[in-house]
């Protein structure tokens, strides 16, 4: 339950789930090296796709934008749009549908396709850039998500959605 395509609690979980998971992954990667963080991607204003970053095998990257009609990359004007957003519902749906499931599927290859796309290091750095937008948004407006009892939980984990809601309380922000 962490997408619109998995109902109304999916999309208010949307945000912070994400959020979390992406705590938790700089967590695993802090044991292995102290103090890394995982970059975004302003795909915004940079329209080319990492393939700097580390492909593993099995990872499949196509030719990005190669299927126009499945994605395309958000223009700084969509974000800017998506930052007007009075209401977090009205955020978060927007944020979803135009500046992130998109930018998997312009990306195309194992990125696009939600079973697999977490194989691509491409994935945490999308992400990163999607948090960061949140942070951005969160700076104007004071919505959070509307989530009660099972749901208001980040599932695997036992964190509920307002412990992510400040980036200031989780010790970091972006520049």
């Amino acid at each position: 339950m962490m997408h619109s395509m998995m109902g109304p609690d999916g999309t208010q979980r949307f945000l912070p789930w994400h959020r979390l998971y992406l705590l938790r992954c700089e967590d695993l990667l802090r044991q292995k090296r102290p103090g890394v963080a995982i970059p975004y991607w302003d795909y915004a204003n940079d329209h080319n796709r990492p393939d700097w970053v580390w492909k593993p095998d099995g990872v499949t990257r196509g030719q990005p934008g190669a299927r126009p009609e499945l994605g395309s990359l958000s223009t700084q004007a969509t974000i800017t749009g998506l930052l007007g957003a009075g209401t977090y519902q009205a955020f978060t749906t927007g944020l979803e549908t135009k500046a992130h499931n998109e930018v998997h599927n312009w990306c195309n290859g194992t990125i696009s396709a939600p079973p697999t796309a977490t194989q691509d290091p491409i994935f945490w750095l999308l992400h990163g850039n999607v948090d960061r937008i949140w942070d951005t948004w969160q700076l104007t407006h004071k919505g959070v998500a509307n989530l009660s009892g099972p749901m208001a939980i980040l599932d695997p984990w036992s964190e509920s959605f307002m412990a992510v809601n400040d980036t200031v309380a989780l010790r970091y922000s972006y520049g």
